[in-house]
Formats: C-alpha cells, sequence, structure tokens
C-alpha cells in the first residue's frame, strides 16, 4: 500500500524501495514460520524417536522393501539392511535376535495374505505422504505359537 502511495506521488524511488522491503519481509517472514510448521510433518525424527523407545541394546532394525535415509540418520543406526525379498523376510522373522522391521502398511497387507500369519503393527507413523507401520519378530513369533 505504501508503495503504491509512493507510486502515485511520482516517487519512484521511495515505491521501489518500500516494495523491496515489503519482499524481504514477506520472504523472511515465510522462511522462518512455514520450515518450523511443515519440519514435524516431514521429518522421520518423532516416528524413529518412537522406535528407539521400544528398542534394547541388542535389537536390531531393518526395512522391508523401502529405503528411508531419514530413519537411518534418526536412528543414528551405522547400518540398516533393506530386506527385498519374502525368502529374506522369514530369515528375518525366525531370527532368535529381536528384530525390528520398518514397513509400508500395503506391503503389510501383501505379507499377511501371502505367509498367512497375522503381523500386527507395534507402531505407526506418516513421514511426507509415506505411511510407515513397525513389526518385531518376537511378536510374530509370539502368534505363530499361539496357533
Amino acid at each position: 500500500f505504501l508503495s503504491l502511495l509512493f507510486f502515485i506521488k511520482k516517487r519512484k524511488w521511495a515505491s521501489f524501495m518500500s516494495l523491496m522491503i515489503a519482499l524481504a519481509l514477506f520472504h523472511l517472514h515465510i522462511s522462518y514460520s512455514l520450515p518450523q510448521k511443515l519440519n514435524p510433518q516431514m521429518s522421520a525424527k518423532a516416528f524413529s524417536d518412537r522406535m528407539i523407545k521400544r528398542m534394547e541394546i541388542g535389537d536390531e532394525l531393518k526395512t522391508y522393501s523401502l529405503k528411508s535415509n531419514g530413519l537411518l540418520y534418526y536412528t543414528k543406526k551405522p547400518y540398516m539392511e533393506s530386506i527385498q525379498s519374502k525368502e529374506r523376510f522369514l530369515e528375518t522373522v525366525n531370527s532368535s535376535q529381536r528384530i525390528f522391521v520398518v514397513i509400508y502398511p500395503e506391503a503389510l497387507n501383501k505379507l499377511n495374505r501371502e505367509i498367512g500369519i497375522e503381523l500386527c503393527p507395534i507402531e505407526q507413523g506418516r513421514v511426507k505422504s509415506w505411511n510407515y507401520v513397525l513389526i518385531s519378530n518376537q511378536d510374530i513369533q509370539k502368534s505363530i505359537g499361539k496357533e
């Protein structure tokens, strides 16, 4: 508004400067307020923190048919195996060591149908537009033992 007023009064330099100051303030406002609101929705930190609280020393964390650098970064794990086959997943499930697996809900539903075991998620989270589910081989072994 001030820029328009200066422009009408034929003070073009003042009009230009007030417009630049207004755009700079608008840019700074968006640069600082928007990331603070969007970062919790875009970051894997919240989901990773919930996973870490469930894990104990010696537990492993793996992913099934996904790679997430955010999970690797926020869990501070040096390595996270990405399981790509159903056979390797079954080996993981039958391991005596407690292993947590991060998986997409769609892939979990597909595994439920193919394996014939009800794999129940112990944690769910959303990062950007992706939904993640956390399952544990100990919970799977318990459900197999009940059958």
